[in-house]
């Protein structure tokens, strides 16, 4: 395997690792596990927003490390 496909592929693992990551943040501030929303002071108006947006941008990471890592 050459440079660029190891490469290539290490980004695409770092990328689902970050998209996985977004995932489990947003479930812990959804949820309130470990007191996030008190700590990062999340109004419950603004909580469907950001629960959103760590969503589509897991679903990207997760997307676009899956064209990374099975690309041919």
């Amino acid at each position: 395997m050459d440079i660029r496909k190891t490469i290539t592929k290490a980004v695409g693992l770092a990328q689902g690792v970050v998209g996985a990551a977004s995932f489990v943040f947003a479930y812990f501030l959804y949820h309130n596990l470990f007191d996030v929303q008190v700590v990062l002071n999340v109004s419950a108006k603004d909580l469907f927003l950001y629960v959103l947006l760590f969503i589509v941008f897991g679903l990207l990471s997760l997307a676009s490390a899956r064209f990374l890592i099975f690309e041919e």
